[in-house]
């Protein structure tokens, strides 16, 4: 059985564990190794080939003492056959000084047997060095899939380089029967600043949820609001709009939040006719559920899949403020869920270089 080390974000957010979860899922005769806090081990409970390795283990530790801070990771990489980094916004430019997170890609690429580069987009970045550093750093990786033909364009001289859409279209959608139902999947702005600051748009966002759900709830819709992550304060955003509406309109609201079980949520989207997403991964389980999409486009990695897609409907938050919900609302709801089976099947793609080693 082949081992093969898993660098990803593991942090409670949904789209990276459920990123996880399907390629442990696609490749049973693997053994994947993940780092990741001892509550991944009941996330992941159900994956027989998946080891969480936790800072409270005890080989963890003994690898610590023995190899010092980070030498549970430097094992896994060296002793690994292949080295899989998989997830979505990992390579941005969040700061001027980009070195730390650099200098870790460039010891995977220069340690690993393998390394690959799964679901990924490149940027936004604003200094062309961090772009020329990593096209130089690309060379010697054995496959990289973006998820967006930008992403692809900016490095398409690589003969390694290739993209598709996002790996959640793999994923098989749950059947459920569809009820007059909208789930929300919000996040927290207030404490996204720095380079690509958007706290400014806070207000004019909790005012179009608040508009949006009093509209709905009108239609005689019910409504669930989904936390993503928790880390990232989803649940915060969740309060801050609930906190806006009236108690009877709080009443007819269900808050959900994933922590150790995605199937709730993702049983959610399969019952919903409609999503309001600005989570970028709930807009994908949206169209794979055949409901009705609303994307609020907060970064360039939503913007880049949407105009892969074509013309549709969505807003930026810099329209939140102007838009008339009535006019949306009708546009929104009356419009035909995305027609996605090519989706699914390019999405494929994604695996198209850990295939040829794994399976």
């Amino acid at each position: 059985m082949k081992r093969v080390y898993v660098y990803a974000y593991l942090a409670g957010n949904l789209g990276d564990d459920l990123f996880v979860r399907l390629l442990c899922q696609r490749y049973p005769k693997t053994r994947f190794y993940i780092l990741a806090d001892p509550i991944y081990k009941e996330r992941y409970r159900d994956l027989s080939n998946c080891r969480v390795c936790s800072p409270g283990d005890r080989r963890v530790r003994f690898l610590e003492k023995w190899l010092g801070r980070g030498g549970i990771q430097r094992f896994l990489v060296r002793h690994a056959a292949a080295v899989i980094h998989i997830g979505g916004s990992v390579f941005v430019q969040h700061q001027d000084d980009w070195s730390d997170l650099f200098h870790t890609d460039a010891y995977l690429a220069e340690h690993s047997r393998r390394l690959y580069v799964i679901g990924a987009n490149f940027g936004p970045y604003v200094n062309p060095d961090y772009y020329k550093q990593y096209r130089k750093l690309f060379e010697k990786y054995r496959g990289i899939c973006f998820r967006d033909r930008y992403s692809w364009e900016l490095f398409r001289e690589l003969p390694q380089v290739s993209w598709a859409p996002d790996v959640i279209f793999q994923l098989k959608p749950l059947a459920a029967e569809k009820k007059k139902k909208v789930l929300i999947a919000p996040i927290e702005l207030e404490e996204r600043k720095g380079k690509y600051d958007i706290s400014g748009y806070e207000k004019a966002y909790l005012d179009f949820h608040i508009r949006m759900i009093r509209g709905l709830l009108a239609r005689g819709y019910s409504i669930a609001m989904a936390s993503f992550c928790q880390f990232q304060k989803d649940d915060a955003m969740m309060q801050k709009i609930m906190d806006g509406l009236a108690a009877g309109e709080r009443r007819a609201v269900v808050c959900m939040a994933y922590q150790k079980d995605m199937a709730p949520i993702l049983q959610c989207f399969a019952e919903s006719e409609a999503v309001l997403g600005t989570r970028f991964h709930s807009i994908v389980l949206g169209w794979l559920h055949r409901c009705r999409v609303l994307p609020v486009i907060y970064d360039q990695k939503t913007e880049k899949t949407l105009e892969d897609l074509g013309p549709g409907l969505s807003l930026k938050l810099e329209e939140l403020e102007s838009e008339d919900a009535d006019k949306l609302l009708d546009a929104w709801l009356g419009m035909e869920p995305m027609d996605i089976e090519s989706l699914q099947k390019e999405a494929e793609r994604q695996f198209q270089y850990t295939d040829g080693f794994l399976k």
